[in-house]
């Protein structure tokens, strides 16, 4: 059973993948323009971190089941796949600053990672700051994650971790109204496919804590 979900697992990434070739320029055309070039990997991590982001919420809430069906090798996977994702993540934001560098001629990660703003002078800067905080987010799930053997997060570590849930509905809506790809086909299926399973479990989740508690 492990062998058929990573199947579908590397089926998902790998239409993601296709996708987002597809919808860019030639690869002729992407060699010889270094701007295009990071652009184009930009897209892919992203869009490739919100997928394992959904994998991570998913192999997460139903670890237990999938323990019992899949053995421990499936937590294996999910904390491989972690890191895969944090890499991820860290490389997406990494490289707008090389990209805004190139067309700006200035580097500023500050502006990439802790530039929030409320009243902000453009809509895209809002969508940009709910990428903002879903990196310092996901940020703290990992420290916790890493640090849940310690006195302070060893009974409370599950409640940071959850943060994955918020982080994920910011980076949906942060890769819908920035992003392209997400819009186009087969990626907007996928998309939204996501979503709508991560609320099912999150409902499912409030439900059973409910229930738990009373």
């Amino acid at each position: 059973m492990f062998a058929a979900f990573i199947l579908i697992w590397f089926t998902l990434l790998s239409i993601s993948t296709y996708a987002i070739v597809v919808n860019s320029a030639p690869l002729n055309k992407l060699v010889s323009d270094t701007d295009l070039l990071i652009n184009f990997f930009q897209r892919l991590t992203g869009f490739l971190a919100f997928n394992l982001l959904f994998f991570q919420i998913l192999t997460g809430s139903l670890m237990p089941k999938l323990r019992r069906k899949l053995g421990s090798i499936i937590f294996k996977f999910h904390l491989i796949q972690g890191a895969l994702a944090y890499s991820l993540i860290i490389m997406h934001p990494l490289l707008f600053i090389i990209l805004n560098f190139r067309l700006t001629n200035k580097f500023d990660p500050f502006y990439v990672f802790t530039d929030f703003c409320v009243l902000c002078s453009k809509r895209l800067e809002y969508f940009y700051t709910l990428g903002r905080i879903s990196f310092w987010l996901i940020t703290s799930g990992v420290v916790a994650a890493k640090l849940r053997s310690s006195i302070i997060l060893r009974k409370n570590w599950r409640r940071v971790h959850v943060l994955n849930y918020l982080a994920f509905f910011l980076v949906s809506a942060h890769a819908y109204f920035v992003g392209t790809d997400i819009k186009l086909e087969p990626t907007s299926f996928i998309y939204f496919t996501y979503i709508t399973v991560a609320l099912i479990l999150l409902v499912a989740r409030i439900v059973r804590e409910f229930k738990e508690r009373s």
